[in-house]
């Protein structure tokens, strides 16, 4: 996408501008934190290809969480939907 404009000023003449603006799609939505991941919440992750809704029952320490797959129903823990790590599709979004 382009941005074409001018702006004239007195003792400098006249100047044209081009701005140009890249839209990625990864970069339109910035995903939460696990830090911010609350008791109670519903969530859906995308990461490798799949995407998972979930809802948080019970908090264990700061960064393991026991979670219900609103799916299949399953409860376990949320590092299972991480163990093979982290892709480039990414994100974490309340629901």
């Amino acid at each position: 996408m382009f941005l074409y404009g001018s702006f004239k000023k007195e003792d400098m003449g006249e100047y044209t501008f081009l701005f140009q603006f890249r839209i990625n799609k990864n970069l339109d939505f910035m995903g939460i934190s696990i830090d911010t991941i609350r008791v109670g919440k519903k969530y859906k992750l995308r990461n490798n290809g799949d995407v998972t809704e979930f809802q948080v029952i019970e908090k264990i320490t700061d960064s393991v969480f026991k979670i219900k797959d609103l799916t299949s129903l399953d409860i376990y823990e949320f590092s299972e939907l991480v163990k093979f790590g982290r892709g480039n599709d990414y994100e974490l979004e309340e629901l």
